[in-house]
């Protein structure tokens, strides 16, 4: 069992941030709650009776996140990155910010079986961590969120009342990371599904070495 990593190698002027354990543990329990909150919306759209799942991301994952009970997802939630997004790879989106509220993505879908009450927490959980982590640490930014540079400067110089802000009406920008590539999620799930510690441990690291991997990519 093992989670594909994107691309191959990749020129950088800029390394990679290090995976140092003593530099990423103060941020660990952060990253760990707001999954956990994020991994807990996804399996309860997935059981909705009520909910248009006819749609990608949760389409196929549908009966894999069903299948995540309480233990589980709290599993799932240890994953050492975050395993949501609010565009933090868009450099150019975060700029215009500067300019004005830019309008947000229409091809939110997987949104449509989540309350919308919920999906604005876990973004204002997700923007709060970010805003958090540019202010104090850039690079565990880079590494624990999939943050750009540029979307770094951006956040760093808003207020906490322009975080609530951009909770509250870009919520759309909300999806969980690894949308496009589903076999991720599903190596993940049933990581967690099983009581062997050691099974989601051994993806846990390759999860740090996907999280590098987009760093990468972003230089």
């Amino acid at each position: 069992m093992s989670i594909p990593v994107r691309g191959g190698e990749c020129e950088s002027t800029r390394p990679a941030p290090k995976a140092d354990p003593e530099r990423v543990a103060p941020h660990v329990s952060s990253v760990r709650e707001v999954n956990y909150r994020g991994v807990s919306v996804l399996a309860a759209g997935a059981r909705d009776p009520q909910a248009n799942l006819a749609c990608g991301f949760m389409e196929q994952l549908r009966y894999p996140l069903q299948s995540l009970d309480s233990a589980a997802q709290r599993r799932l939630a240890r994953f050492p990155v975050l395993l949501f997004d609010f565009g933090f790879r868009d450099g150019g989106w975060w700029q215009s910010l500067r300019r004005h509220i830019p309008k947000a993505p229409e091809d939110a879908v997987w949104l449509g079986c989540i309350p919308r009450a919920r999906v604005r927490s876990l973004a204002r959980a997700i923007l709060i961590l970010g805003w958090h982590l540019a202010r104090s640490d850039v690079e565990m930014a880079r590494l624990l969120l999939g943050m750009s540079s540029p979307c770094a400067e951006v956040i760093a110089a808003l207020s906490l009342e322009d975080i609530e802000l951009l909770a509250f009406r870009q919520y759309r920008c909300v999806h969980p990371r690894w949308d496009h590539h589903p076999g991720i999620w599903r190596v993940l799930i049933e990581a967690a599904r099983q009581e062997d510690p050691q099974a989601f441990s051994y993806v846990s690291a390759q999860g740090v070495q996907l999280a590098i991997a987009d760093q990468l990519e972003l230089n």
